[in-house]
C-alpha cells in the first residue's frame, strides 16, 4: 500500500507518513482516534517524489505497515520541530482545510512570484498565521508583500518561510466596530490597533500574539498564502457562489 507523506500546519506543526489518502487522513485527524484534541485540521499534500536528508522518511515507511487485520497505519510523527522551514516549496501540493466533523476542502496551489522592491502599503490588511507562528496581525502590506516582509533578512522577526491566510474585516476596514458579524473575540481592541497601524503608519500591529481560538474558516477573504523570500504560493479560496453550490456540504460545516 502507498505511504503519504503530509504537513499538518494547524493546529500544529509536525511531519507526518500515513497509509491513509488525503481525505481519508483529514477525516481522521479531525475526528477519529487520535492522542491530539479533536477538531479544524489543515495540512498539505508533500510529493510522491518528496525526499530530504532533514527528516527520517525511510522509518515512515518502515512503520506504515498494516496491523494484522489488514488495517492501515494511521499515523506516524517523523517530525514536530522547524518542519515547513525545511521542506523545499516544490515538494508542497494541495492544502486541505478540514472542518471539525471531518468535512475536506482541498485547494491545488498556485505558484506566485512576489518582488519586496517596491512593497504596497496604505490599506488595512488582518492576516491570521497559521506556521509556523500563530498571532493574528494587521499590517498595511497587501498579501504578498506581507510574505515577503516576514521572510526578509533584514527583519530582525524573520521567519525562513510562512503560512498565513488573509480574514475579513468588513466594509470599512477602518470602522470594525461597525461590523458586528466579525467573529473575533475583541472588537474594540482590533480597532484600537487598526487606528495605532495607520496612526503610527507602522508596517504591521499584533492583535493577538497566540491565537487561542479557532481558525475562522468563513472569515477568510481570498485564500491562503505561503511565503519564502522570492517566492510562493496561493492556495484560492472558494467565491461564495461555489461555496455554496459545489461546496456546499463543507461550507455548512465549518460555520
Amino acid at each position: 500500500m502507498k505511504v503519504y507523506f503530509y504537513l499538518l500546519a494547524y493546529p500544529m506543526e509536525a511531519l507526518l507518513a500515513s497509509m491513509l489518502p488525503p481525505e481519508e487522513f483529514g477525516a481522521y485527524m479531525a475526528i477519529g482516534i487520535h492522542q491530539m484534541s479533536r477538531g479544524k485540521i489543515v495540512y498539505l499534500e508533500l510529493a510522491d517524489d518528496f525526499h530530504s536528508k532533514d527528516f527520517d522518511l525511510e522509518r515512515g515507511r518502515n512503520e506504515c505497515k498494516p496491523d494484522e487485520f489488514g488495517a492501515p497505519k494511521k499515523s506516524v510523527y517523523l517530525s514536530l520541530y522547524r518542519v515547513i522551514e525545511r521542506i523545499p516549496m516544490e515538494f508542497l501540493r494541495t492544502i486541505h482545510l478540514v472542518t471539525k466533523d471531518g468535512r475536506d476542502l482541498a485547494i491545488a496551489p498556485q505558484k506566485i512570484q512576489p518582488t519586496s522592491e517596491h512593497p504596497h502599503r496604505g490599506g488595512v490588511f488582518f492576516y491570521q498565521e497559521l506556521a509556523p507562528v500563530r498571532p493574528m496581525v494587521v499590517s498595511q502590506l497587501d498579501p504578498l508583500d506581507f510574505g515577503q516582509f516576514l521572510t526578509d533578512g533584514k527583519n530582525p522577526l524573520r521567519l525562513p518561510k510562512i503560512l498565513y491566510a488573509r480574514m475579513k474585516l468588513g466594509r470599512d476596514p477602518l470602522h470594525v466596530l461597525n461590523e458586528p458579524d466579525l467573529p473575533y473575540g475583541n472588537l474594540p481592541h482590533l480597532q484600537n490597533c487598526i487606528q495605532e497601524l495607520v496612526d503610527a503608519k507602522k508596517v504591521t500591529k499584533t492583535y493577538e500574539r497566540y491565537s487561542y481560538d479557532d481558525f475562522v474558516y468563513s472569515a477568510i477573504v481570498d485564500g491562503v498564502y505561503l511565503a519564502e523570500q522570492g517566492q510562493g504560493l496561493f492556495y484560492p479560496f472558494p467565491d461564495e457562489a461555489d461555496l455554496k453550490g459545489q461546496y456546499y456540504t463543507w461550507w455548512r460545516s465549518a460555520f
